[in-house]
């Protein structure tokens, strides 16, 4: 999956969630993997359109409602990832809302896949 990508993509967060945690975990990951397979790393393929808040404490439908619309294909990258294959990084992996929306960005943008490549997996608790 990675030796196959034609650009290596983090999954976004807002600029003002950086500065608090001041490490961007999936550019990190994204950056190193881009570097070990000597594929095109594009932190900025992707950008924000909107201010969401945070993920935590929602519901995975209501993850959902916060980040649709939320990206946008950068101009930059319109039309140089026709017939690609993108690799998406995603350091935690929840309910998949991030990816999704993502993905749903990317796929009408003419990538040809869309491969996502998480390090954790957060499993909820089931009520009893």
């Amino acid at each position: 999956m990675v030796a196959d990508a034609n650009v290596i993509v983090p999954t976004l967060m807002l600029w003002r969630r950086l500065l608090g945690r001041r490490y961007y975990q999936s550019a990190e990951l994204a950056r190193r993997i881009a570097g070990s397979e000597d594929n095109s790393y594009a932190p900025d393929l992707l950008h924000r359109t909107n201010a969401t808040r945070s993920q935590a404490g929602l519901s995975p439908a209501g993850r959902e409602r916060n980040l649709t619309g939320a990206f946008k294909l950068s101009e930059r990258w319109q039309g140089r990832i026709d017939g690609k294959r993108v690799l998406l990084i995603d350091e935690v992996f929840t309910t998949g809302a991030n990816v999704e929306r993502c993905s749903a960005v990317l796929k009408p943008s003419g990538t040809s896949v869309v491969d996502v490549l998480t390090i954790a997996r957060v499993e909820r608790p089931r009520p009893v």
